[in-house]
């Protein structure tokens, strides 16, 4: 009866029933623990979610303004009392540059992972410090991406993409990049650092132009 009751829930309200591994238990699942459990658990210890924007450039990622696939979207402290934190899944929705798709829990205030969902730049210099999440009427202060970790001396690096590929450094052609990031499974997603991204990224386009 009680996997009934999920799955109609699932159905209803849109909500994931999958039981995440690690910290994440569906019902309970806090967005910080979501995150640990997809590619992000270096941020155990780092504080409430707004908290991980700042502790972002100490643990080595990156940061910045354009959404990636992988990246986490860092919700200022005004949405909830603690922040929020949202993983990307898809960006350029139905080739639209100011929406992207995300997977998190608890939002709303539910411990229920929720994925697919459609975030939209409502920002006015088109910077992603501004945002609705799905079809709520409000909109709510973000700081930006935070980006996978990047291995560099000041703890900071700017990629270049094609699609769900991403290398460093940010030059024109991938395949002679020092590191890549790529996407290796979807739901969860799996967000890897490795060689194997050259091969994907000289597949779509051998001079892998920026999106």
């Amino acid at each position: 009866m009680r996997l009934l009751v999920s799955i109609f829930a699932a159905l209803l309200f849109g909500f994931s029933t999958q039981a995440w591994a690690g910290y994440c238990i569906v019902g309970q699942c806090q967005c910080t623990q979501f995150l640990w459990d997809n590619g992000y658990s270096d941020f155990k210890g780092a504080g409430n979610a707004y908290q991980w924007w700042a502790a972002a450039r100490n643990k080595g990622h990156g940061q910045g303004s354009q959404p990636l696939v992988g990246a986490i979207l860092v919700w200022q402290k005004n949405v909830l009392p603690y922040g929020h934190v949202a993983l990307v899944t898809t960006v350029n929705v139905d080739g639209d540059g100011r929406k992207i798709k995300v997977n998190h829990a608890n939002w709303p205030e539910d411990g229920n992972v929720r994925t697919g969902v459609l975030i939209t730049d409502v920002s006015t210099d088109n910077d992603w410090t501004r945002v609705k999440v799905g079809s709520e009427g409000s909109a709510h202060n973000t700081y930006g991406f935070i980006y996978p970790v990047c291995k560099r001396s000041d703890g900071s690096c700017t990629l270049k993409r094609n699609g769900e590929v991403a290398w460093y450094p940010a030059i024109s052609n991938c395949k002679n990049a020092s590191q890549w990031f790529y996407v290796e499974a979807q739901d969860p997603i799996i967000f890897k650092i490795g060689p194997a991204a050259a091969i994907l990224c000289d597949r779509q386009s051998q001079s892998c132009p920026a999106n």
